[in-house]
Order: structure tokens, then sequence, then C-alpha cells
């Protein structure tokens, strides 16, 4: 539901390959959609591009995989061009069946011979640029927060991540008083830093689950999923922030006002990258699709 602003699974693209779908080609070879969300890294369940093509799945990196973002020791950038070309004259041989699947593997093999013959994506996915310094005020915990600063910093769109196990259907104390003092510390760190950095306008930070936690203590300690409410955590973005918006009763249990949904944040969030929440896009058959079904914006943020 956070992913792609729709409760149906596989309904909707993830809103990361919808930004990539409707933004030019960057021409300094960053990639527009990355995902840190796994270690080690995977493509999560629903940040799948569907109908926007194969060429707006996130980028993901892998470790072993980033020392191959730079052109090979006697590899000029004309011989790298050169190999595209061919690769493009092998492809056409084969594209007979199902054109706009390859227009869109096309496009993602573009992007890939762009990110290599760029030193700017390089230079964004090396950790060793920062400071120690830096790298302690984020802690060891939230490295993935530090280098989504990076990432935004250098013109990436969108950096979707992950942080913990909340899923504490047995001992939620233990687990919470152990996780949330780093994420505590992680989320602190980079809303300070974004705003030393003059980016708090530019860089939207939302801090959310899929649900709540329900509002009785379950066996072991814990607490168990909880859809009926939830809560999400917005820094930046030229936002009206430092406001609680939405009530619950006095257990946490219940929305006593109109909620908003995971649909509406997104909506607020297109809307903070200049696309319209009310875009519709053709879907495999053609056919226009709406980005969300509720388009409704959080109002009280802008």
């Amino acid at each position: 539901y956070i992913i792609t602003g729709s409760p149906d699974r596989g309904k909707h693209p993830a809103f990361g390959s919808v930004v990539s779908y409707l933004q030019p080609p960057r021409a300094d070879g960053l990639p527009p959609y990355v995902s840190l969300m796994y270690d080690p890294p995977k493509l999560y369940d629903n940040e799948g591009p569907l109908y926007t093509g194969h060429a707006n799945r996130p980028f993901v990196p892998r470790h072993e995989g980033l020392d191959n973002l730079s052109l090979a020791r006697g590899i000029e950038a004309s011989r790298l061009d050169g190999r595209h070309g061919l690769l493009q004259q092998l492809d056409c041989l084969r594209r007979d069946v199902d054109t706009r699947s390859f227009a869109g593997i096309d496009e993602h093999t573009a992007r890939s011979f762009r990110m290599i013959a760029s030193p700017k994506v390089r230079e964004a996915f090396d950790l060793k640029k920062e400071g120690d310094a830096q790298r302690e005020r984020y802690g060891k915990y939230s490295e993935n927060l530090l280098m989504a600063r990076r990432l935004v910093e250098a013109g990436i769109s969108v950096v979707t991540l992950k942080l913990g196990d909340y899923d504490t259907h047995e001992k939620n104390f233990i687990d919470l008083r152990d996780q949330l003092p780093k994420l505590d510390q992680g989320i602190a760190a980079l809303v300070e830093d974004l705003y030393d950095r003059g980016l708090e306008k530019d860089v939207a930070v939302v801090v959310w689950g899929e649900f709540g936690r329900a509002p009785h203590i379950s066996r072991g300690d814990g607490r168990d999923h909880w859809p009926e409410a939830g809560a999400a955590l917005l820094a930046g973005g030229g936002f009206q922030t430092g406001q609680a918006i939405g009530e619950t009763d006095p257990h946490g249990g219940r929305s006593k006002v109109k909620p908003y949904t995971p649909a509406n944040v997104l909506a607020t969030l297109y809307r903070h990258l200049g696309i319209d929440p009310a875009t519709t896009i053709p879907d495999f058959s053609k056919r226009p699709m709406h980005l969300l079904d509720d388009r409704e914006v959080v109002r009280e943020l802008l």
C-alpha cells in the first residue's frame, strides 16, 4: 500500500517507477529511482514497474557491483559507445515478438551504459566520501540513510529503504528498546543534515510502515498487525511541518476523524515532485490508468 498507493497487490506500479516513467532521463546517468530496501540486495515485492516498463525498475545497488560503475582500465568512452551500438544491432535481430517489452529493455540498457560512463554516479554511491564524524552522527544502523542523502543530493528523485524489523508479534517491548533509539538517531541525523545543506524544501522524508500495531498486548508480549490506525512521520519537502494531523481514540485503535491513507500521502509527494496526481498512464492494454484511485492530498501539509 505505501509503495504503490493501492491496497490491491499488482494494481499500480511502485511510486518510484511512476516518477521514473514521467520524468525525462537524466543526461548525467543518475538513475531516477533507487531501492536500498534489503541487504543482501534484492527487489522488494511491490517495487516492480508493472506497465510503466522494464526501464523503470529501481536500481538495486549490490556492494560488489558498485565496483563496475566506472570504465575498466583501457576502455574509453568511444569504445563503450561502440559496444553499445553493437548490442543494439544484435537486439534488432530478435524484436519481432513484443516491441514494447524490448523498448523497455533498450532504455534500461541505455541507462546502464550512461551510469557506467558517468563519474557522478560513482561519486554518489561512494560513502567513503563522508567523514568519520558524519558517519558516526548517523550511526552504523542508519548508513543507508546517509547513502540516501548522498543520492538525493546528487539528483536522484526517489530512494526507498528499510530500517529494522518492527514485526513485533513477540517481545515487542524488548525489541523496541533496542531499535527505537537507533531509528531516532538516524532520522534526526538525516533531517538535521538536510537542513544544514539547505535541502529541506527540495527533499521530502517519509517514515512509515504498512499498518499500525494492535493497541492490546498479544501472547508473548507482542503487538499484532493493526490496519485500523497507523502513523507516518513527514519532514522537509517544504511542507508545513511541526504539527500532528489526525486523531485516534485514547487507545490508538480507531481514528476519530476522517483518516488519510497512504494514497493521500503519495498524492502529496507526486505534487511535491511536480506531477499532477490526476495524471493517467497507459496500462498493458493501452487503457489510461490513474496514478492513484484516491488523489486527495494532505491539505494540512501544503
